[in-house]
């Protein structure tokens, strides 16, 4: 099983993203490739932005990272769900 363990600084969501949904408050993001970060993360997790935000050249606050684990296969072990960050 592939486990993408990620790392979130909360303290950088832009506050009037967070969407009001029928079960909480949401905020879209996006998570991005990054195969050639210099601290060998594979992702990098962005918040969305509209259309017209990315034609003005504006870009998606980066709010963290992510990285690829490769487990036993099958149910996760006691010590995978140990590796999570929640």
């Amino acid at each position: 099983m592939k486990v993408i363990k990620l790392n979130l600084n909360v303290s950088k969501i832009t506050k009037e993203k967070l969407v009001k949904g029928e079960k909480g408050l949401y905020l879209n993001c996006a998570l991005l490739e990054t195969p050639d970060s210099k601290y060998g993360d594979d992702y990098m997790i962005v918040e969305e932005i509209s259309k017209d935000e990315r034609e003005a050249g504006q870009k998606g606050e980066i709010l963290g990272n992510g990285k690829v684990f490769e487990g036993s296969g099958g149910k996760p072990s006691e010590d995978e769900l140990d590796q999570l960050p929640f």
